[in-house]
């Protein structure tokens, strides 16, 4: 993993790399002097993203003459990759000091078609990631402003990491009816991001509270057939305009087990069960991260006697039903 200090240097080359090259453009009605200016950025370009990916590949963070550049490139990438370095040097000397050289129309497009592609081959060898995370939160947050989405993200709760293999995104929304509108602009940028080189994780989840948890009942298969050794318990969730319905089984080895320890505690074998319910949801719904629960995609949920001793020992469950845990 590279240091900080290592890591903002490549970042720097990075940004003159590309801003020099973006810089580097000719067309129909270009000067001989465009033509020069172009192959001068272009080669400045270059020496940058090889200044980046020695930062990144070897550690290499002193300045660099020309010539070291050259030295290094040819050892350490390859006789023809520092030819073609060495080859755009003297391009940009004869651009700048040769008053009697004349750039050609089709070597110059040649040139810096080639600086582009060599720019974007030096950041998949060293794997060097262009952007920040700040950067990505911003280009993020533009489309979803864009598109009237911006309001329904809790910033508190979203993040932005980076990674050396890439980003994590997690957007978590305050209204569950727009998770398709935001998920599809997390697809966008992803897209978007892969064709230069850059891994995207995004996950989009919504805030879900629990409206209302239903009575348990045994449950019954396909067929009508009631299904023994557990009771099934419906639960339906909010998120802003968006309901949903879920089911979670609890086993009957939990129900009598919770039936033993409310005896005489003033609780009913249903009201317990619903609060060992809505206790087991909430703090599904709160986990975040790759670990979050979909209650879209993953409606169904089940209580066993881990889970139970699991929410005993880490929720107030067993003090509300006044048991020892």
């Amino acid at each position: 993993m590279l240091s900080s200090e290592t890591e903002q240097k490549v970042r720097q080359h990075l940004r003159l790399a590309k801003g020099l090259l973006e810089t580097a453009v000719v067309g129909l009605e270009s000067s001989e002097f465009d033509e020069r200016n172009a192959l001068s950025r272009a080669y400045y370009a270059m020496f940058h993203a090889c200044c980046a990916w020695l930062a990144c590949k070897y550690g290499i963070v002193r300045k660099l003459k020309h010539f070291e550049l050259l030295d290094e490139m040819h050892r350490r990438r390859g006789r023809k990759f520092g030819d073609f370095v060495r080859d755009m040097r003297g391009m940009r000397e004869a651009s700048d000091y040769r008053e009697e050289w004349k750039p050609q129309r089709r070597v110059t497009e040649d040139r810096l078609a080639k600086v582009e592609s060599a720019l974007g081959r030096l950041e998949v060898d060293g794997e060097i990631n262009s952007m920040t995370s700040t950067e990505l939160e911003n280009v993020i947050r533009a489309k979803l402003g864009s598109s009237g989405l911006l309001q329904v993200v809790d910033e508190f709760k979203s993040q932005f990491l980076e990674f050396p293999e890439g980003f994590f995104v997690e957007l978590v929304l305050t209204d569950g009816a727009k998770l398709v509108d935001v998920e599809r602009i997390g697809r966008e940028v992803r897209e978007s991001l892969r064709k230069e080189n850059i891994d995207l994780d995004v996950i989009v989840r919504a805030i879900w509270t629990v409206k209302e948890v239903g009575g348990p009942r045994p449950p019954a298969d396909s067929s009508g057939n009631l299904q023994l050794g557990r009771w099934r318990v419906p639960v339906t969730l909010a998120s802003g305009g968006l309901t949903q319905q879920v089911e979670v089984d609890v086993l009957y080895s939990v129900v009598l087990d919770l039936k033993n320890r409310i005896a005489g505690k003033g609780w009913s074998e249903t009201s317990a069960i619903k609060e060992v319910v809505r206790e087991f949801i909430e703090m599904e719904l709160s986990l975040g991260g790759e670990s979050y629960w979909d209650p879209i995609r993953d409606p169904k949920q089940e209580i066993n006697g881990n889970a139970l001793s699991y929410l005993f020992i880490n929720t107030p469950v067993a003090q509300t039903l006044g048991i020892q845990s």
